[in-house]
Parts: C-alpha cells; structure tokens; sequence
C-alpha cells in the first residue's frame, strides 16, 4: 500500500473535495497510518476528532443497511492507483474487523437489526431485561445478547422510550448520530430523525449523561431535557415534563399547555411524518388537549389547528404536513 496516496486523498478531503470512493478509501486506510508523522502534522485534535466521526458514522450506516437477498453480481475491479491486491486484501480485512459488532470479542456475537416501518410503536426487550419502545419509521441495531459484552451499546435512528435495567457494571448507551447517552439504569426517551437539525434527549426516570466526540453536552434528571443541535455541535438544556415528549407511546396524547411546534414534534413521531411551518407565530401558540391515539393524523392536525387558528395541508406521497396561520379576518364596515 503507498502511503502517497493516503495522504493525497487525506489532503483532498481536508480541503472537501474528495470523491466518495477516497472517503471511503481514507476511512478504510486510517488506522494504518493514524500514528504516522506527516498524517498527525496534518490533522489537529479537532480534525481528528470530526475524521474519527466519519468512519463511525460510515459504520452505522453500514450496520443499519437493510438485509437484501443475496444476488449473483459481477466482480468489481478496484481502481485506486498503487493499490495491490495484496493491499486489497488487507483493506478488506480491516473493514471486516472494523464492522464486526465483536470487535475484539470471544466468539461471535449476533446483532440484531429493527426497523420498524409500521404506524403503531413496536415493543422491543432486550437480553438483559430493558424495554425499547420504538417510534414509526426508526430503527434500531443492538447487540442479541449482552451477557459477554462489557457494555451495553445500541444505535437508534428516529425515536424511541427507553426503560433500561439497572447494571452499575455494564453502563448501556445509546448512539444517535454524533451524540451518545449514557446511563446505569433509568427510563428516557431519545428524537434523533434526520428529518431534524436537533436531536432530544428527555429524563423520565433516573439519571443520564450526554456527550458529542468533543466533550459532555450535561447530565440531566428526571424532566429535563437537551437538545443538541446537530448542526452548530451545540446544546441547551431545558426543565420539561417529560410525559409530554413521550406521550407518543401511550393511549391517549395530552398537551396540557404546550405550544405547538411542541405538539407536531409528538405528533410527528406518531405517524412517521415531516412536519413544517410557514411562519413563526403559529409554532409560538400555546393549547391545551387531550386526543385519542387512535385518531387518524388528519383529524388530529385539525383539533391542533381549530385550537389555534390555523390551517394545513397533507402531501401524503411525500408524508409532509405544512401548517400555516390563518389570515386575520378584516372587520365588517357597517352602513
């Protein structure tokens, strides 16, 4: 393997522009050279840190890729000037330890895949005896067993409730994106869509710890809250109650003085769409309801928007809601 082209594609992607096939040739070459004078003169500690993030998100998607049957397929002829087979090999063995969920582990340990692509919650208990209740269109990718792992480790897209069994030995985290949480035992909800910039983190019960790659984001208790704004990697912290953040799982939906944006958030886990705002003000108002779980979504988007003086429209092709004010009446002139 030349090193030459390492550092030319490394050089390429600090500047953003390497091609997809040199990112993935980077991450797939980086612990080889990691250590190397003139890749550590080339990479600060923040740079480094924001490379390392990529392969982990590379990974995720890897590990979160639908299961497919397996097709008969022509054979791919690797392109990358200098790269022998010999070298070809070896970068397949590294990605192959890299994407092992038993990485450095005795004997292999089966993971488990969940995507839940109903409308209703999907109930999901894992091998220690903690309960994941999954949101509409999320997913989630988790160990089978937990027994010989020195932790409990599970990736989550979209939205779920999680109720974990106390361990002090082995601390369970949940990976959303950039943002990790962990706890020893507690009841907390986690939004990470990639519908959103933000992703959400609400206490019920317990105690959690919230960290990025660069440093601790909080701890938080029971109805509190960060949000973590994926985007700016910066976060605010918020007291809540926090059965209105997960209020999706249960039978009935209560927003007892919530304002709206608040509400779609709910509502929108609820029913695996995107929903969005024309203007600010009607994001802004406040209510208070209860409505049935079982409503369909287009009549509790009308409840939500008779409260509040507001109209909507449904793109159900593309499971996009945009609610707008309505426009102020003008007044009668008398004769």
């Amino acid at each position: 393997m030349n090193k030459y082209n390492f550092l030319k594609f490394l050089r390429k992607y600090l500047k953003g522009e390497a091609t997809l096939e040199e990112q993935n040739f980077i991450f797939s070459y980086y612990n080889l050279f990691e250590q190397e004078p003139d890749v550590v003169a080339l990479l600060d500690d923040q740079k480094k840190n924001s490379l390392k993030e990529e392969i982990k998100e590379a990974i995720w998607l890897n590990i979160t890729k639908e299961e497919e049957p397996v097709q008969s397929a022509p054979a791919v002829k690797l392109w990358l000037p200098g790269l022998s087979v010999a070298a070809a090999l070896i970068a397949l063995l590294t990605l192959a330890i890299l994407f092992r969920p038993s990485f450095f582990s005795k004997g292999e340990v089966k993971t488990v895949n969940v995507f839940n692509n109903r409308r209703t919650e999907h109930l999901i208990r894992l091998s220690d005896g903690s309960t994941v209740i999954l949101g509409a269109g999320s997913k989630l990718h988790f160990a089978s067993s937990f027994a010989s792992a020195a932790k409990r480790d599970v990736y989550l897209e979209g939205t779920a409730f999680f109720d974990v069994v106390h361990q002090p030995s082995k601390p369970f985290t949940v990976y959303s994106g950039k943002l990790q949480t962990t706890v020893l035992g507690t009841a907390f909800s986690v939004e990470a869509s990639p519908w959103y910039t933000d992703i959400t983190v609400t206490v019920r019960r317990g105690r959690v710890k919230v960290a990025d790659p660069r440093q601790i984001q909080g701890v938080i208790t029971p109805n509190q809250q960060i949000r973590y704004d994926k985007l700016k990697a910066v976060s605010s912290m918020r007291t809540v109650d926090a059965a209105h953040y997960d209020a999706w799982k249960g039978n009935n939906l209560v927003f007892d003085d919530v304002t709206v944006a608040e509400a779609a958030m709910v509502i929108g886990k609820k029913f695996n769409v995107k929903i969005l705002f024309s203007d600010q003000l009607v994001q802004a108002k406040r209510f208070t309801a209860t409505l049935s779980s079982d409503e369909p979504l287009e009549s509790m988007l009308k409840s939500i928007c008779e409260f509040n003086k507001a109209d909507f429209s449904y793109d159900k092709d593309k499971a996009v809601v945009c609610i707008k004010s309505k426009p102020a009446q003008k007044a009668l002139k008398l004769l």
